[in-house]
């Protein structure tokens, strides 16, 4: 057993994995409780996709992970593997290529293991997740990787009648992000770190307020020629962000209260799509960054197209991160999104 914790401060730490990752509350739990505790975080890079396998993260690699030349990495797969049935074989060699490209790169992979299934395919899904549990223990120890024991954690709060698990059996109550980060504190050897009982939430830097917001009236995503006419007029409704009242479950208000707009659908009723309009004001030419969240599709500015989604992106804040330029005065603004989106302007090349 190690004994000293592991160097984090002015380090990177990549968070590749599924929507337990992608929803940003791992992230906001772990820095928190080592903030409380006096400790330096490590400058977190989400970079999981909701409903990725081992194989979809191992091909997001050379985009999403790798540029950023990350200190460190957590790895956490498998939940989904087990629901789409992949092999043990499958799940291995995709493990296994993952963490030889990261070696190379030379970033310290952190596994963790995945959490407890105990929904509707729960009998299904248990064999291969303890096949791929016994293949991360196995490579842990082969290759001297810190391990962080999620599943176990997990498993022994579920047998003390806790709830981690949210009621879909898959993804995780606030509680179950306690426990997961208390697993990794301690494979980190954090072991004297507490995790914090709550979390303090604020709109995150540059967020983009106020918004004209309208139902797109046509099917078709707009245009180099339609994007010039668009002007919004009384029919747009106004959305300062950000929103001031509850909504949702817990992890939708989080969301809420880090500047997301949530269920755009209440205010505008339902819509394929929907046109967001902004202003940016600039006194001199300068290039910000543009960071995306939710289901936001396209961004114009100034009348280019300078953003569309992937099909494999995740939902979290600076989930992309856009260089753009601006120009002296007013820069246009223009969105395509679904019923929630998150975006903001930043300087410099920090999330």
């Amino acid at each position: 057993m190690r004994n000293t914790p592991l160097s984090l401060a002015d380090k990177t730490l990549a968070l590749l994995g599924d929507s337990v990752t992608d929803g940003g509350t791992l992230t906001l739990v772990f820095e928190q409780s080592l903030q409380a505790a006096g400790e330096i975080p490590p400058r977190c890079l989400n970079v999981a996709v909701c409903g990725n396998r081992a194989c979809d993260m191992l091909a997001r690699l050379d985009r999403d992970v790798l540029p950023y030349k990350p200190e460190f990495m957590t790895l956490s797969a498998g939940v989904n593997d087990a629901n789409n049935g992949v092999t043990p074989e499958a799940f291995e060699r995709d493990v296994t290529t993952i963490l030889n490209r990261m070696r190379a790169a030379g970033t310290q992979v952190i596994l963790l293991t995945p959490t407890p299934n105990t929904g509707a395919h729960a009998a299904k899904a248990k064999p291969l997740l303890d096949a791929y549990l016994a293949t991360l223990h196995r490579l842990a120890a082969e290759r001297h990787l810190r391990i962080a024991e999620i599943n176990r954690y997990m498993q022994s709060d579920l047998d003390a009648g806790g709830k981690p698990v949210a009621e879909d059996g898959i993804h995780i109550t606030f509680e179950g992000y306690r426990v997961m980060v208390r697993a990794l504190l301690d494979a980190l050897d954090y072991r004297k770190v507490p995790v914090v009982t709550n979390t303090k939430l604020a709109p995150l830097p540059g967020l983009i307020t106020p918004w004209r917001l309208h139902k797109a009236t046509v099917e078709a995503p707009l245009e180099a020629a339609t994007i010039a006419a668009l002007q919004p007029d009384a029919t747009w409704k106004t959305l300062n962000l950000p929103q001031t009242e509850s909504c949702g479950s817990w992890w939708s208000d989080q969301e809420r209260q880090r500047g997301f707009a949530i269920d755009v659908n209440h205010l505008l009723g339902q819509a394929k799509r929907y046109q967001g309009y902004a202003e940016i004001t600039a006194s001199t030419p300068r290039q910000i960054y543009l960071n995306t969240g939710g289901s936001l599709e396209t961004i114009w500015l100034n009348g280019h197209k300078v953003f569309q989604t992937p099909n494999d992106s995740g939902w979290h804040p600076g989930k992309e991160r856009i260089p753009v330029t601006l120009i002296p005065g007013v820069n246009r603004l223009v969105i395509e999104t679904g019923s929630s989106f998150f975006l903001s302007a930043t300087d410099g090349k920090d999330w």
